[in-house]
């Protein structure tokens, strides 16, 4: 991002608002601003816009390696395709 001169919001912006029921998620709209600027100054691809936000590389081309299984057990309880989920991670 830096060597297309484009900075990252800092990460404040609210991910929801409400709560219970009435919780309604939001979208990153400084982030999203962000990076539809660097795909503008560099003229990425979606495919390898998608390859560099997934911290995908040739020697490691995992795209799920950042999900952490701790987590998503804790954010996914009860889920019933959580096994499948874990699966995913691992690949």
């Amino acid at each position: 991002m830096a060597t297309a001169g484009v900075t990252l919001p800092p990460d404040t912006y609210p991910k929801s608002r409400g709560s219970g029921a009435a919780e309604e998620f939001l979208l990153d709209v400084p982030l999203k601003h962000a990076l539809s600027e660097y795909i503008r100054r560099t003229g990425a691809s979606l495919p390898v816009f998608v390859e560099l936000f997934r911290d995908q590389t040739a020697e490691d081309y995992r795209p799920n390696k950042n999900l952490v299984p701790a987590v998503l057990d804790d954010l996914c309880k009860g889920y019933r395709h959580l096994d499948q989920l874990h699966e995913i991670v691992r690949e």
